[in-house]
């Protein structure tokens, strides 16, 4: 009997599902529709995120090319990101090279400016220092300065000034500049015969005359303390009569002064 219902109740099942079968495959029809439909949304929001991502860096990357420097990203979508990348580490880097070269120009243009200041505070104290003069011939005052009272010229017979000192030497001794400077002038005075004129720091011009015709100087040239500049001779016409001397002068500021104060050996 129970085998006789279960049959029974086997062919009411089947009977009943050949009925409803259409709302099942209704059912698993709205089923896929539905587990697809949230499959799509969920691919475009994660889509979106990555888009936003790509802008965000793109963005950077943008204002970055637009502060120094611009590398061109060439390549398939595949490579697009990694090209990105090495172009914002160039323009970095660029920005990082181009601060250190400013550095170093600034550091350059400091050192250069401090150099300046370097030599201009050296050829301050230059300036500052007293210069120390050498005999320029080796020999007796056979002449003295005299510009505050006229004292007896042989040559001239008559009584006048003498801007300078004469030094008693042989000719053809060697005559040396006293002390560095520049030749200002080469002549042949019509007064003192052959000449040169030295200027040196601190206003300070000295004058070799009576010098023979050879002159081993010549203009704007600079020399040395103790540089052979001539010899001595006998060419000054106003002082034709004395023995063979240099005519020595120093002027301070273009007024003549004694050159026994800057060369006391003179007096001796």
């Amino acid at each position: 009997m129970d085998k006789k219902n279960q049959k029974k109740s086997l062919r009411k099942a089947l009977k009943f599902i050949e009925s409803k079968s259409f709302y099942v495959v209704l059912v698993l029809c709205l089923g896929i529709v539905v587990f697809a439909g949230l499959f799509i949304t969920s691919k475009n929001i994660i889509s979106s995120i990555d888009f936003g991502s790509d802008q965000l860096f793109d963005d950077v990357q943008f204002g970055l090319d637009d502060l120094e420097y611009r590398t061109d990203v060439v390549g398939s979508s595949d490579t697009d990101a990694s090209h990105k990348g090495i172009s914002a580490t160039t323009s970095l880097n660029f920005l990082e090279e181009k601060d250190k070269l400013s550095y170093e120009s600034m550091s350059a243009e400091s050192k250069n400016h401090g150099d300046l200041e370097s030599e201009t505070q050296a050829s301050a104290a230059i300036e500052e220092k007293e210069i120390e003069f050498d005999l320029p011939v080796l020999g007796k005052i056979i002449y003295d300065y005299s510009m505050d009272k006229p004292i007896y010229s042989k040559t001239l017979n008559d009584w006048r000034t003498h801007a300078g000192v004469d030094i008693g030497a042989s000719i053809g001794t060697p005559v040396k500049a006293s002390a560095d400077g520049i030749v200002k002038e080469v002549k042949n005075d019509s007064r003192l015969g052959y000449t040169v004129v030295i200027d040196h720091a601190k206003s300070l011009t000295t004058v070799y005359a009576s010098l023979g015709k050879e002159i081993l100087v010549e203009n704007n040239q600079k020399v040395k303390a103790g540089e052979i500049i001539g010899s001595v001779a006998n060419s000054a016409p106003f002082e034709i009569l004395k023995s063979p001397h240099l005519h020595f002068e120093i002027l301070k500021d273009g007024k003549n002064e004694d050159p026994k104060e800057y060369l006391p050996q003179l007096a001796k």
